[in-house]
């Protein structure tokens, strides 16, 4: 089964892509632009940017936990659905959301081997 979130989104900007095979390693620009139709602000992504990030290293720590816990099975969806709201919107993460996350993920750091 193929691990959800697969990555977080990247932000408008100058990117460089490279490729690496059979030895050889090939690079080339790749420009990212706003989707004209989202009016987000550009700090508003980035505040989605960055409580993405908090949360996706996370989720994967707690994907391998949860087959063993309970706990862990829980805080996992819970945190799924944080996830898929900062990443499906348009809009800045509310306080309410990132207070929610924030809870979150303190608790997950509780549990681990």
């Amino acid at each position: 089964t193929a691990r959800v979130p697969a990555g977080v989104w990247a932000a408008p900007g100058g990117y460089t892509v490279r490729l690496t095979a059979a030895g050889q390693t090939l690079t080339a620009p790749l420009r990212v632009r706003m989707d004209p139709r989202v009016k987000t602000t550009l700090t508003g992504l980035d505040q989605q940017f960055r409580l993405s990030m908090r949360i996706v290293p996370v989720l994967n720590r707690l994907f391998d936990l949860a087959a063993s816990n309970e706990r862990a099975r829980t805080l996992h969806t819970q945190l799924l659905q944080i996830y898929a709201a900062v990443q499906g919107a348009d809009v800045i993460p509310s306080s309410q959301l990132v207070r929610q996350a924030d809870e979150l993920l303190k608790e997950a750091e509780t549990i681990g081997p």
